[in-house]
């Protein structure tokens, strides 16, 4: 049985709300188109508290992404996001 890449993306985010997370998006595995925003963005301190995003920032910009539980031949990639204060609660 096939299953369109819609629905599963809404059992994906149905499953990330039903476990307690806020968002849920799924985005290409692909090259950043403006890697260098990345860097203004870090350079600029907008980071904030999230010194992992500072660290290697041209792994986060290259296609795919080098993430150590990725298999190679992704070609998207879901994430979800909990808010400890959360305007969605």
């Amino acid at each position: 049985m096939m299953t369109s890449p819609d629905a599963i993306k809404e059992e994906l985010e149905a499953q990330a709300h039903a476990l307690g997370f806020d968002l849920f998006g799924v985005a290409p595995a692909q090259a950043v188109a403006r890697p260098e925003a990345l860097t203004a963005y870090i350079e600029k301190g907008f980071h904030g508290e999230m010194e992992w995003l500072a660290r290697e920032p041209e792994r986060r910009t290259e296609a795919p992404p080098r993430y150590p539980n990725l298999v190679p031949e992704s070609r998207r990639i879901g994430e979800a996001v909990a808010c400890p204060v959360s305007p969605f609660r």
